[in-house]
């Protein structure tokens, strides 16, 4: 199985960001990659985002995702 980068290219943040990038799926969502596994999502008016689930006790604070600039985007490696 292959991998994904464990960061989304700033190229491809740029394409999202004007409505251009085909295939968003391929960032956006959970993908595995070296060391554990890569969250994306887009929410442009959250003020913080983070992962929850039984692996954490469904405490999402245990697991916050980083903004990508101004993008909308956030993501981290869990």
């Amino acid at each position: 199985m292959a991998t994904a980068p464990k960061t989304i290219p700033e190229s491809d943040l740029y394409l999202f960001n004007h409505g251009e990038l085909k295939r968003a799926w391929k960032w956006l969502g959970a993908h595995p990659v070296k060391g554990g596994v890569r969250f994306a999502l887009w929410a442009p008016y959250a003020r913080r985002v983070g992962v929850a689930g039984e692996r954490n006790g469904w405490n999402g604070g245990d697991h916050q995702l980083a903004r990508r600039g101004e993008t909308g985007v956030w993501e981290g490696v869990l």
